[in-house]
């Protein structure tokens, strides 16, 4: 098979959909495939150039004998701005879609890029070319700018955008959806045929050490080392709600500590508003190296969100969480797919998203738990996530799917 893979993100960037697109590549890869990759420059989470890269219209590289990537052009987006990113958006729409343009004829494209207009651009190119693509779905639109309160239910820009998400939806050949949600939304709202849309988690390779408890992050974190460390470990944008925790652990009474490891364009805000507390703790930059290091540092790991931004999106640091083998509390809501996950796995706790009064009083009663019973909500957690979440169980999926989409005719 001639698989064209589309995803701006890629390695080295440690981006999910980066990491996602690259497993399935590299498997793909070993069987009798050959595999081209479209992507743009490295750029995430930071939106600057990674070193040892040079900004091009296009560049073109190798690995190995089967697997082939182009990376193209694409404006950078530093800041969580709507405008910026929607700049980042459509210029890697364009220059991607030129790239499918001009390459070799593959038999299925697999979109995993971003949602509209990219998304938009690159079925329509695939369309003219007569090529079935697989959609990818990582984030709910327009449903994920509703929850971030970015425009009204009522806005003309949000009926265009649904009905624009739905024609993309409906010329692919296959979509696959990161949560049941997301499929129920895809058949009942955006009536698409229903033995087309599949169900396959995001995933990453395991390669944590559960239960780690690692005293070099806390040191350096200026962090006692007997401390109670509730930890948010990830990327601190606008949709993350890290702010929400900040502002609430502040008045936090009890013996613990409050540790955000990440970078994102909420970061200064959140320093600023810890400004004056001795119980809420920084570590930034976060190399991806030190990924088991920052993990195994906290005791709990918060998982918030905005309003209802979990119904839009699977936050994918719970994957990583819960392969890390410690106990989860999640401010989402309550039919969300993070909390059903939580609570079929028994790993930990589910609040809603903006409440000071109960997120106060769950982290007092987690403070004082024995370290038994989370170690055992760490366990499950794990457990659950080696059977669902990890790329020997969803590459293989996805694959499957992709098969079956090339054999079919016309």
């Amino acid at each position: 098979m001639n698989l064209l893979i589309i995803s701006p993100v890629f390695p080295p960037e440690p981006i999910i959909s980066a990491r996602t697109s690259w497993l399935l590549a590299d498997e793909m890869g070993k069987a009798d495939n050959i595999v081209r990759v479209v992507t743009s420059f490295p750029s995430r989470p930071g939106g600057k150039l990674y070193e040892g890269y040079h900004k091009k219209l296009w560049e073109y590289s190798q690995n190995g004998d089967k697997l082939f990537i182009t990376r193209t052009f694409s404006i950078f987006s530093n800041k969580s701005e709507i405008f910026n990113r929607l700049l980042e958006n459509i210029s890697f729409g364009i220059s991607s879609s030129i790239a499918l343009l001009f390459s070799k004829r593959p038999d299925v494209v697999y979109i995993n890029t971003w949602p509209i207009f990219a998304q938009g651009l690159n079925a329509m190119f695939c369309r003219i070319k007569h090529i079935k693509f697989v959609l990818s779905i990582q984030d709910v639109y327009p449903e994920s700018l509703l929850s971030q309160k970015r425009f009204s239910e009522s806005s003309l820009i949000i009926r265009v955008l649904r009905w624009l998400d739905a024609k993309i939806a409906k010329s692919a050949a296959a979509v696959i959806g990161i949560s049941d949600h997301f499929k129920a939304i895809y058949i009942q709202e955006r009536g698409i045929d229903e033995g087309k849309v599949f169900v396959v988690p995001n995933f990453i390779q395991d390669h944590f050490v559960p239960g780690w408890n690692d005293i070099h992050v806390r040191d350096l974190a200026d962090i006692k080392l007997n401390s109670f460390v509730f930890l948010y470990a990830g990327n601190i944008g606008v949709a993350a709600g890290v702010e929400t925790i900040v502002k609430y652990f502040k008045k936090f009474q009890g013996d613990a500590v409050l540790l955000i490891a990440g970078g994102g364009s909420q970061l200064a805000f959140c320093v600023k508003e810890a400004a004056e507390v001795g119980n809420v703790k920084f570590w930034s930059p976060w190399e991806s190296d030190d990924t088991n290091k920052v993990l195994a540092s906290g005791d709990v790991f918060l998982l918030p969100t905005v309003n209802d931004q979990s119904l839009a999106s699977v936050p994918s640091k719970l994957i990583t969480y819960m392969l890390a083998g410690k106990p989860v509390l999640a401010l989402v809501h309550p039919d969300s797919e993070v909390a059903r996950v939580i609570t079929q796995a028994a790993c930990g706790w589910v609040i809603p998203p903006v409440n000071e009064p109960i997120f106060l009083e769950s982290i007092s009663k987690i403070r004082s738990l024995p370290k038994s019973q989370l170690a055992e909500l760490g366990k499950n957690g794990r457990n659950y996530a080696l059977k669902h979440f990890t790329s020997d169980v969803c590459v293989p999926q996805v694959i499957n799917i992709i098969e079956e989409v090339a054999a079919k005719h016309d």
